[in-house]
């Protein structure tokens, strides 16, 4: 696939990089990556940095004793490996991973660096993206650092839920448990346990090992979360 044809497929992609300098551009490679694949790593040298086209894909902390936290996911037109460029830093900070099937767009660490100091419109464009993905992170984090594992499951699948409950009157949850662990930085016997616990309290539903919610379910566990919030002020 050529930039043409990105361009054709992808019209947004023509503005987002309408300034990338042609000798870089004869030198980015243009990838489609696996459900599944893990775009860089955590600690290893900084090669690249990608622009995702289309996909989504997930970032995750990974910490010394072997237990990952999946707790952000990035959707087109994003950079991916900038931070570290912007912070003269020689190794990947996290780990990136394809959710689904992804296109990216692979420039050279040395040839974005060059870009971006001789740019100052792309320099912007970089730190205004940057800010953006992190600006959730940063604000969610202080809310649920000291939450109870049972906390940040019911913050999880209110959070999922917003995003569909309105379609439909029965809601499932298409993670599985292992994913939800992830994304919480919880254990899947933590998981595990306290949907156990959510359903006994009648505030989701079990079907197949796939949690659901209902409308009614929904509500009934957003009044939950704002009475233990109200309980621990």
């Amino acid at each position: 696939m050529h930039f043409d044809e990105l361009y054709e497929n992808y019209p947004q992609l023509r503005s987002f990089l309408s300034d990338i300098p042609q000798g870089i551009k004869a030198r980015c490679a243009i990838k489609r990556l696996r459900e599944g694949t893990t775009v860089v790593k955590r600690k290893d040298r900084l090669k690249h940095v990608y622009v995702l086209v289309d996909g989504e894909i997930k970032v995750v902390s990974e910490f010394e004793n072997g237990s990952i936290y999946a707790f952000a996911s990035i959707f087109p037109l994003s950079f991916i490996g900038e931070l570290e460029v912007l912070s003269e830093e020689k190794e990947y900070a996290v780990t990136i991973e394809a959710i689904t099937e992804c296109l990216v767009i692979q420039i050279n660490a040395e040839d974005f660096a060059r870009w971006i100091e001789a740019d100052a419109g792309v320099l912007l464009k970089v730190a205004r993206g940057l800010a953006k993905k992190m600006y959730p992170t940063s604000s969610e984090i202080g809310n649920i650092i000291f939450q109870s594992s049972k906390s940040k499951l019911e913050y999880y699948l209110v959070k999922y839920c917003n995003q569909y409950i309105k379609a439909s009157e029965l809601l499932k949850v298409e993670k599985n448990r292992q994913e939800i662990a992830d994304e919480i930085g919880s254990s899947i016997k933590s998981v595990n346990r306290n949907i156990k616990k959510l359903k006994e309290e009648g505030l989701v539903s079990v079907k197949k090992g796939k949690i659901h919610m209902s409308k009614a379910q929904h509500l009934k566990l957003l009044e939950t979360i704002r009475l233990e919030e109200k309980g621990s002020h």
